[in-house]
């Protein structure tokens, strides 16, 4: 599977094509056995994979595309340290066959398309910081401390930063993970050769 390695090449593509989605999960191969997402709450097993809609609404008009597909990934940033530090991002294409319980699209007849490198994610985060709204990862396990609404786009970025510095292992945001790992995790996707002006 191909891998985007600068958020202006994902953006020509996301404004190129229809119907295409974010997914944060270890690998398509192990999601599409099931193609089914579990609640994290309840244990139910839901009618599709939880994804992350990539297309750009009406209304967002004819403001900058980046900023829109920045934010699109920005918001789950935060899962490799809740999740699994394996967990990496990749854009799949399909259609919306439900609403999760926290209003995601599940989408069923998965086509994977490719993954996202790590330095788009890390390109992301800096668009988001340079934002002049306050924003932070749609993650419900930080910190007390870092809920303060006082740049919390910043500190999540230069957290993530530093975690890829430590190829992706140990807690992003100093606290120890759900899972152990003994030794680096890598990344499953190439290092970036070139970034978006």
């Amino acid at each position: 599977m191909p891998t985007f390695t600068s958020l202006d090449e994902l953006t020509r593509f996301v404004t190129r094509r229809r119907f295409l989605y974010v997914r944060w999960s270890r690998c398509p191969e192990r999601d599409l056995t099931a193609v089914s997402s579990t609640d994290d709450l309840t244990g139910i097993r839901l009618p599709g994979l939880s994804a992350s809609p990539l297309g750009i609404e009406d209304w967002w008009g004819e403001r900058p595309a980046d900023v829109w597909g920045a934010r699109r990934l920005y918001d789950y940033c935060h899962l490799p340290r809740v999740k699994d530090a394996r967990t990496r991002p990749w854009i799949l294409h399909g259609s919306e066959a439900a609403r999760g319980p926290d209003n995601e699209p599940l989408v069923r007849d998965v086509e994977p398309v490719g993954w996202i490198a790590d330095c788009v994610i890390a390109e992301a985060c800096r668009i988001v910081t340079a934002q002049p709204g306050r924003w932070g990862p749609l993650d419900r396990d930080r910190p007390g401390e870092e809920h303060s609404p006082a740049r919390p786009s910043r500190m999540a970025c230069c957290s993530f930063s530093r975690w890829l510095d430590r190829g992706g292992d140990g807690p992003v945001y100093g606290r120890a993970h759900r899972r152990s790992h003994t030794r680096p995790v890598p990344s499953l996707t190439p290092a970036c050769s070139r970034r978006s002006d």
